[in-house]
């Protein structure tokens, strides 16, 4: 024991059971070690001294520890202790020093990235030592080279890459993995949690890690369905361990979680990860649930930008276009700075985007749907539909109908108005290509609208055959792609567009090659209006067989058998029509009544449980209730005798009386004592406060004095500084004024100087040029022939293996 009479405290542990006293020995004696080389031995100690059970308390030694201990984990790629000492030193530190524990992970992240960016620069560089190497160019590869190619299928570069890159790159995914791990229910360390996954999504974009991205992007969705779960949770039912650094929902962390959801989205879109892609936009989903006041303008704004552009690679263009429409209206709503051209351009964005919508259905007697027949696509797409935040069903027609009413023509520039007006309005057949050739090839110039040209002339492939249908019953193959030969299409690519509008049910047209024409109509004999055609050519023949040979007078034995069996038919016709209904009507009956009981007795099972349920919960409640109450009465009570036992202690020291046998004292006692405390108490106040009033009235003189004595030397120096100021003014101006003309002067006899070689530049560049192409043309040549031969070498090595093989088996 020590002089105070308390048992001694052990700090911490190292190697061979070695006990010091102080974490700073054990820093010293690791520095020792790695000063002799042995930098796993140290690494080791550190270890045993972080994962000391009988640490409790955190110490400013200890993140001197943690971070030469990091600095070891990275140095020998460990991330399995790098890991585990995170840990250790979390629970030592969440509580009393979070700061710290933020210090920590930051150098370990930061380190991690560092080595990782300098084993890439290793690479890079070994790999053009080793271009350096080789003596002969026009070899095609050097014996080691031949001798690898035949051991492995590996580029020299690749092999590189794993010998040099891949390890780093491991042991920094494994480092965010770790830190995401621990700080996944820290709010205090929230941010550092986000910027470490933005860190990480960087990292795969960077590299191309698609598979870690995935694995990220799950692990990130496992710890938000953690948090919902714990949040959703009543407050009755105890927080899970893993979870207990958590401090619920705020609108802070709703913010932070969406920003990061937009960085995945983001990488999604460099990675071209469109199934990931989805499931982030169900993430955002959720987390925009979890709030009850809606996210930022500027947050929505940034993500359906996004949206547009997964959306229109991956040739979703009603989703790309009712984005395209939601990122317009926030913007133009909520952006004060928004200028009048961008506002036209966004518009015109968004009138083409719905225009770019292939489906067409207002006139093939279908309804206006836009989603596939499928119903598993149509289930998805409505899910889709449902977490943008777009109408349950959205359509082309809609959304143009919604454009039309907030007067979107009257913003986008007059080429993108004229376009709709001639592809949705007028109906000129046979001059709409010609009409629309000019409003493409601007739309083609344009910066940001040229992408649109594309589905826009697919549109207008559809819409021609569309009104051709309405005029003619076939056009010649050659008159069409004389209608439609403006727009530089191969006559593969129209024909590919019209079989795909014939298979949307776009466009009712067949191709025929033999007479060269297309031919409009519905061709399927099972068709509504072939059926009705049907049916009134055998009415009409069957009345005109009759005219020629009436029944009645060829036949009149055969007639009145008829005409008997016929009013027999018509006497019980009423009689089997009720009999029908009636029989009918009891299968109705008992089938409902079936229904009604199986009903009835699920209702009657489901109350027995629920009232049971209820029943269950409600005694819980009371117990546990009954037991919080309990608990809470005896803490006051405790606390209660606590602090009076502390108050009659502080009130005997403060009168100087023996506080050794302060639980022996009477009632009468205590009251006395507290009696004398309460006199001295107010005595010592009113002294005080004597003294301090005193105090403030010589402050107050001191101060007076020397506000009197500055007052002069305080305008003297204002009127020194303005009069120095004023002349430094004039003299920057003059010097400003000098510079200004000695700049123009300069730049006026350069542009003399450089205007004299401008009709050289031309041959220069067409020379440049020249050389370039024959360059290309001669290493094309190579690679193509080389590429034969490798071919040409694979094929005679597997037929002498195969021929090996069957001499084997023989």
């Amino acid at each position: 024991p020590s002089v105070a009479g308390a048992p001694k405290r052990w700090t911490a542990t190292t190697m061979s059971n070695t006990y010091f006293m102080k974490p700073e020995n054990a820093l010293k004696r690791a520095t020792e070690y790695i000063n002799i080389g042995n930098k796993k031995g140290a690494l080791n100690l550190l270890h045993d001294v972080l994962s000391q059970r009988r640490i409790k308390t955190w110490q400013k030694s200890y993140e001197t520890i943690m971070l030469r201990y990091i600095d070891l984990c990275v140095e020998l790629l460990d991330h399995m202790r790098g890991k585990d000492g995170l840990h250790q030193y979390r629970n030592m530190s969440q509580a009393q020093a979070p700061g710290s524990l933020e210090v920590v992970i930051k150098h370990y992240v930061d380190l991690a990235e560092s080595r990782a960016e300098a084993a890439a620069t290793k690479a890079i560089a070994a790999e053009k030592a080793a271009a350096e190497r080789v003596q002969d160019l026009e070899a095609e590869a050097t014996p080691e080279s031949i001798m690898m190619s035949t051991m492995t299928e590996e580029s020299e570069k690749e092999r590189t890459d794993r010998e040099l890159l891949v390890p780093w790159l491991k042991f920094l995914w494994e480092t965010y993995r770790s830190v995401l791990d621990i700080l996944r229910s820290n709010s205090k360390l929230e941010i550092v949690y986000h910027k470490t996954a933005e860190r990480a999504f960087t990292f795969c974009g960077k590299f191309k890690r698609k598979t870690e991205f995935r694995r990220l992007c799950e692990m990130l969705r496992t710890h938000l369905s953690n948090l919902q779960k714990a949040g959703a949770a009543p407050a009755t039912v105890a927080t899970d361990k893993r979870l207990r650094g958590w401090d619920g929902w705020t609108p802070e962390s709703i913010e932070l979680h969406l920003q990061t959801r937009f960085k995945q989205l983001e990488i999604t879109t460099e990675l071209e990860l469109w199934t990931e892609g989805f499931r982030t936009v169900e993430d955002i989903h959720s987390i925009m649930h979890i709030s009850k006041k809606p996210p930022k303008a500027k947050l929505m704004a940034t993500y359906y930008q996004k949206l547009t552009k997964i959306f229109w690679v991956s040739e979703n263009y009603l989703f790309h276009a009712y984005a395209w429409y939601k990122y317009f209206t926030l913007t133009e709503g909520h952006n004060q700075r928004l200028t009048e051209d961008e506002r036209r351009d966004m518009a015109s964005n968004v009138l083409l985007a719905a225009l770019s919508i292939p489906k067409l259905n207002e006139a093939t007697g279908r309804s206006d749907k836009i989603f596939d027949t499928d119903d598993i696509a149509s289930a998805k797409n409505q899910r889709m539909a449902t977490l943008l935040g777009f109408h349950s069903n959205p359509t082309r027609t809609g959304l143009i109908e919604e454009l039309l009413a907030k007067k979107i023509l009257d913003l986008v520039i007059p080429s993108v108005k004229a376009l709709y007006e001639q592809l949705e309005e007028k109906f000129h057949p046979l001059d709409m290509v010609k009409e629309v050739q000019p409003t493409l090839a601007e739309l083609s110039a344009h910066e940001s609208l040229d992408i649109y040209v594309t589905p826009v002339t697919r549109l207008l492939i559809l819409r021609s055959l569309r009104q051709l249908s309405t005029v003619y019953h076939s056009v010649r193959i050659s008159h069409f792609k004389d209608l439609v030969g403006k727009l530089n299409l191969s006559d593969n690519e129209i024909e590919k567009m019209i079989v795909a509008a014939v298979k949307d049910k776009q466009v009712q047209v067949r191709v025929d090659h033999q007479t060269g024409c297309l031919r409009f109509g519905e061709a399927i004999l099972e068709s509504d209006n072939m059926r009705m055609q049907l049916t009134t050519l055998a009415t009409q023949l069957h009345k005109v067989s009759e005219i020629i040979e009436p029944p009645n007078v060829l036949n009149p034995e055969k007639t009145a058998e008829r005409a008997a069996f016929f009013s027999l038919v018509r006497d019980n016709m009423e009689r089997e029509h009720h009999l029908a209904l009636n029989r009918k009507n009891i299968i109705e009956r008992r089938k409902e009544e079936e229904e009604r009981r199986q009903q009835e007795k699920l209702k009657h099972e489901e109350r027995i449980r629920l009232e049971a349920e209820k029943e269950r919960q409600r005694q819980e409640a009371e117990r546990l209730k009954a037991d919080a109450k309990k608990r809470e009465q005896e803490k006051f009570a405790k606390m209660k005798a606590e602090m009076e036992r502390d108050n009659m202690v502080s009130m005997l020291k403060s009168i100087g009386k023996d506080v050794s046998n302060v639980d022996g004292l009477t009632e009468k006692d205590r009251d006395r004592i507290l009696d004398e405390a309460k006199e001295s108490a107010i005595k010592a106040r009113d002294d005080e406060a004597q003294q301090a009033l005193d105090k403030a009235k010589r402050i107050d003189y001191i101060t007076r004095a020397l506000r009197d004595e500055e007052i002069p030397m305080i305008q003297q120096q204002y009127q020194t500084i303005q009069s120095a100021d004023v002349e430094a003014h004039k003299l920057r101006c003059e010097e400003l004024k000098k510079k200004h003309r000695a700049d123009w002067e300069a730049d006026i006899a350069a542009k003399a100087k450089v205007s004299k070689m401008a009709g050289h530049r031309a041959t220069f560049e067409d020379e440049i040029m020249a050389e370039r192409q024959a360059a290309y043309d001669e290493e094309h040549a190579r690679l193509r022939q080389e590429a034969y031969d490798k071919k040409i070498a694979r094929a005679r090595r597997k037929k002498a293996e195969m021929e090996e093989r069957e001499q084997a088996e023989a």
